[in-house]
């Protein structure tokens, strides 16, 4: 006797695959607009979807292989306004610049899709807290030539290292076999095509550089054009470069697949470029090819800002920027709040200084500690769902001198002063007197005759004031000295020393009551 199982029927059904799209240029200017969409074909509803960015490799993030891509995701704090499937950036700013993947998911538990191939956004700022210099300053080499990337920062970027994104991976290191120094500077003796991509520096912080496309032909023809965005009203030179020829032969110079211009030197220049020049550009040779296409950006031309008094601003929007009224004392605290019309105002703002990022909080308020004449400029906040504020202008003034320290100099000085001329007074004073003791100076004798008949002489020096009083009384109030000879004591006229000690008295008190 035999029995049969009944069957199972078991189904596979293989995860579907979602389509991430993006904008038809990938490369962006700071202040566009660019949405990315997420669908899953055959799929219609009752989808939720997640947004990642891919990032270095580290412990505690996604790791996924898309064909011969292995990439590490991190999921976006935003993600959440993405989830119906349409992920908006506006405006786009530098932070924005990376690689970004999406994935669906419905029902209770969750059923995943896979992950979405990998749709890149390169952002271009007006001006950025660090850039990346390229040496030959070019975005297009030739294979087996010498490359040198290095990243500088302005101002308060530190840590900073470069990043790079190829096909097969971003890395936040040198490319293999690179001469790597601090992780900020790579260089190579000999390029390969696989080390073509966009390269870029960021910093610990996140701030990051412009993005560079770096690309490593094989051929013989290159593009010679700028590494970083032109100035609109600036002169715009394109050349075409030859691996085994000179540069100066004819060739013909196309943007976005239009024939711009034949040039028989190798060489065009726009005198004074516009937004319109903006595009991709590509040089051709009917003998010797063409070159890889380089995007080409134009950045506006800083305007000039009126600078006047504080105002406030009065808004129909949605979204106000609170910053003080009055100028800001060098050295006090400030801090700026993002208001909302309609919503508490502790949820996440970016504010920027002059139209550059200076700072995501996720609680709507910032403070700069102790503020100084670099802080003042344009200020305004924004938020991705409810729009941006309007710019107001911070003055920071110069704080006052201590009005105490200025009173102790005043006094100092004038002790100074006094101390001074009490010091001359005494300097003229020793001068005058010094002069009037001087004055007549001569020897005086006294003869005494001794018992045997000779004379003896008693000099005495004196002024000639001191002799004029000698004379009369004064000589009666003379002490007598006696001068023995044997047995025999004669006395002498001698003026007594403290005579002569009251005359420079009555001298010094003449100078100084000016009789």
């Amino acid at each position: 006797m035999s029995s049969t199982s009944p069957s199972i029927e078991i189904t596979y059904h293989e995860r579907p695959d979602p389509v991430l799209g993006g904008p038809p240029q990938t490369w962006l200017t700071e202040g566009d607009s660019a949405t990315l969409t997420c669908e899953v074909k055959g799929f219609t509803t009752g989808w939720r979807f997640h947004w990642y960015k891919t990032a270095p490799y580290r412990p505690g993030l996604i790791h996924v292989i898309h064909k011969i891509r292995a990439d590490s995701l991190e999921l976006l704090s935003d993600s959440i306004r993405g989830a119906g499937g349409s992920y908006t950036l506006s405006p786009a700013a530098l932070r924005h610049t990376g690689v970004y993947v999406c994935r669906a998911e419905r029902g209770e538990p969750a059923h995943h899709t896979e992950f979405s191939q990998p749709q890149p956004l390169w952002v271009t700022g007006l001006s950025s807290p660090a850039s990346l210099v390229v040496h030959p300053d070019r975005n297009q080499h030739f294979t087996y030539q010498f490359l040198s990337l290095s990243c500088e920062g302005n101002g308060n970027s530190t840590g900073l290292k470069l990043r790079w994104f190829s096909k097969m991976m971003e890395r936040e290191s040198c490319p293999f076999k690179w001469i790597s120094e601090a992780g900020s500077s790579c260089s190579i003796r000999s390029l390969l095509q696989s080390h073509s991509g966009v390269y870029w520096c960021q910093s610990e912080s996140g701030e990051q550089s412009n993005p560079v496309n770096i690309t490593i032909q094989d051929g013989i023809v290159i593009l010679e054009s700028p590494v970083h965005p032109v100035t609109e009203g600036d002169p715009l030179t394109l050349r075409c470069r030859y691996r085994y020829q000179p540069s100066n032969v004819s060739a013909d110079f196309y943007k976005d697949g239009t024939l711009l211009q034949t040039s028989t030197t190798g060489e065009i220049t726009i005198p004074a470029v516009s937004q319109s020049h903006e595009g991709l550009y590509k040089c051709s040779n009917p003998e010797s090819g063409e070159s890889p296409k380089s995007w080409i950006t134009v950045k506006e031309k800083p305007k000039p800002v009126l600078r006047g008094p504080p105002q406030t601003w009065l808004t129909d929007g949605d979204v106000t920027l609170e910053s003080p009224v009055h100028p800001v004392t060098e050295g006090d605290p400030l801090t700026l709040c993002c208001r909302y019309r309609s919503k508490p105002s502790h949820i996440s703002a970016d504010f920027y200084k002059d139209g550059t990022l200076l700072q995501t909080s996720t609680t709507g308020e910032m403070t700069i500690p102790a503020v100084s004449k670099s802080h003042e400029g344009l200020y305004k906040c924004s938020n991705p769902e409810s729009g941006e504020s309007p710019e107001s202008w911070i003055t920071v003034k110069v704080s006052a001198p201590h009005s105490g320290l200025f009173l102790l100099l005043i006094v100092g000085l004038v002790v100074g002063l006094v101390i001074l001329f009490g010091f001359l007074i005494i300097l003229l004073v020793i001068h005058r007197f010094k002069k009037g003791n001087g004055l007549g100076t001569q020897t005086t004798q006294s003869s005494v005759t001794t018992s045997s008949g000779q004379q003896q002489e008693i000099t005495k020096h004196g002024s000639t004031q001191d002799q004029s009083q000698s004379t009369g009384s004064d000589w009666a109030q003379s002490e007598c000295i006696p001068l023995q000879t044997g047995n025999e004591e004669r006395y002498g006229d001698i003026p007594s020393p403290n005579h002569e000690v009251q005359a420079r008295v009555e001298l010094l008190r003449q100078i100084l009551t000016g009789v």
